[in-house]
């Protein structure tokens, strides 16, 4: 799930099992793709589990 800051709801993903890693469920996304494409030009936080690319930040595995 990706909502913005006001807590909407962007995105939604529930076709995956529980033991789905977060990284793979977000590589199949229909949002991630946009991004890839350069539709959006904002960015994502995310945590650990995802990767760091130039739209999902994520936080320093070591600060």
């Amino acid at each position: 799930m990706v909502c913005y800051n006001s807590k909407k709801v962007r995105s939604l993903t529930a076709k995956w099992p529980g033991s789905t890693h977060d990284a793979r469920i977000w590589r199949e996304c229909h949002l991630r793709n946009q991004f890839e494409q350069g539709a959006h030009n904002d960015f994502i936080l995310g945590d650990s589990g995802y990767p760091c690319t130039p739209y999902l930040m994520t936080p320093f595995r070591t600060p």
